[in-house]
């Protein structure tokens, strides 16, 4: 893929040769930090007519593998922007040079230690949402950053049994269109604050639209706020949020890191060739060893899953996710925990080379314990999103490897961008316990690639006796 500026006359002007035919133009109207845009995401083709290209993100640890902070840090830079933009307050950003908060690792703990020691403040009580499955680890990240006031909840995907479904949208572009949206608490939506749904990227801004109307119409408020890494509406899409704005009597502050326009030309990819299943040409046999932390990450929900074959998984949830919501005082307790834990795990490595895979939805937690675990580790997920992998210089997809999901076995699952006898050990980070027959695609895809050791940390295990108090 060639990403190449044109010509200096036009120097906020860049154009991707995605594959094929496909191109798409961007403007740059605004980026505030003047982070650079390589540092934010790079290009692919996705396997969706719909909308066949795809801003593959470098912050999110979703289909690049990257360092443990930047998942992390780019919560708290999006948090930083939201007060700056929301309060006019610019403590944080005089403290830390967040253009390069993204690329020099001392840069990254410099800000980590200084959001640890002196967390953002809203000067009023807000709920911040994340769009499964990409951003749940993104809103987390972004409501962990303040120290009182922020709540957290998170959409999900999956059919969860034993608790009410209070609010649902649809995401009209994507792979998997439904958004659930469950709260044990309902004072969570009960009241009329400020909401900030959290993405990592605007396009067409349907989907948080949507969402706006579906929160609206059960829970009315005047003030909503989307905030994401970048925001590529048009004047029309724009317009259509002003509209909403009118018709519904609200105000939609729209608040990114980076802000312009895009064109595209070309067609959706629709016959490149799909990769041949991966043989690792070092002939090794995985050591696959399993980790259950029991109740060590905190309480659990008695709640249930049913996926689409009507199969059952009675595990309980764990609280601490945020997919039922979670407050800033809770948030701050979990912090000790995770670093117990992360160490305790760290003890456990026994290569150089070390990914810590999240799986769908559970991003956060995972990403959290891996950024005390040690250095040379990198962190990414498993992801329902299919992309084209190609092997073009500057693409953001070079190697994919699919398999069924462990929690559903009807849906594909997909890891992305792990090169052939490249890591010591792959810790997978599984929120709940599923049987062992569920989990064999997921480890035979693994052991494809060569990789000497697989640890299975099951956060949440069956059989057990849980305190739900």
């Amino acid at each position: 893929m060639n990403n190449k500026t044109l010509p200096v006359c036009l120097p906020n002007r860049y154009s991707y040769d995605i594959l094929a035919d496909l191109k798409v133009e961007i403007i740059v109207e605004e980026n505030h930090y003047n982070i650079p845009l390589d540092a934010l995401f790079l290009m692919a083709a996705r396997k969706n007519t719909k909308r066949g290209f795809l801003f593959v993100s470098k912050i999110l640890g979703k289909h690049i593998p990257v360092h443990s902070l930047i998942p992390l840090i780019g919560g708290v830079v999006l948090a930083a922007r939201y007060v700056s933009m929301m309060y006019n307050e610019t403590v944080f950003e005089e403290r830390c040079d967040l253009s390069e908060a993204f690329m020099n690792q001392a840069v990254m703990k410099r800000i980590a230690e200084y959001n640890h020691e002196n967390q953002l403040s809203l000067p009023e009580s807000t709920l911040f949402i994340g769009f499964a499955e990409t951003a749940t680890a993104l809103g987390h990240a972004v409501f962990s950053s303040f120290a009182t006031n922020a709540r957290y909840i998170h959409t999900t995907r999956e059919n969860i049994v034993g608790i009410d479904n209070i609010l649902h949208f649809k995401e009209e572009h994507s792979h998997a269109t439904e958004h659930d949206c469950y709260a044990i608490d309902p004072s969570l939506f009960e009241n009329e604050d400020m909401i900030v749904l959290v993405d990592d990227e605007i396009t067409t801004g349907k989907s948080a639209l949507n969402f706006i109307r579906a929160i609206q119409s059960k829970y009315p408020r005047r003030q909503y706020a989307v905030l994401s890494i970048l925001d590529w509406r048009s004047c029309a899409e724009k317009k259509r949020f002003a509209d909403m704005e009118t018709e519904l009597g609200i105000r939609i502050h729209s608040i990114s890191l980076l802000s312009g326009s895009i064109a595209v030309t070309g067609k959706p990819v629709v016959d490149v060739l799909e990769p041949k299943p991966i043989v690792a040409s070092n002939a090794i046999t995985s050591i696959v060893e399993t980790v259950v932390l029991d109740n060590e990450l905190g309480r659990v929900l008695e709640f249930s899953s049913l996926d689409a074959n009507g199969e059952l998984n009675e595990t309980p949830y764990l609280y601490s996710t945020g997919r039922f919501g979670i407050n800033s005082m809770e948030q701050a307790e979990l912090e000790h925990v995770f670093q117990q834990v992360g160490s305790a795990l760290g003890k456990k490595r026994q290569g150089q080379k070390t990914l810590c895979l999240g799986t769908g939805e559970f991003m956060y937690i995972p990403f959290k314990i891996a950024s005390y675990m040690g250095d040379n580790i990198v962190v990414q997920s498993t992801t329902r999103s299919p992309i084209y992998p190609a092997k073009h210089a500057g693409y953001a997809v070079q190697e994919a490897i699919s398999f069924a999901s462990p929690n559903d076995s009807s849906i594909v699952n997909y890891v992305y961008n792990i090169p052939e006898a490249y890591y010591d050990e792959v810790f997978v980070f599984l929120e709940r316990e599923v049987d062992s027959k569920a989990l064999e695609s997921l480890l035979e895809a693994l052991e494809s690639l060569a990789i000497p050791r697989i640890v299975c940390i099951v956060c949440v295990g069956k059989g057990r006796e849980y305190d739900n108090e």
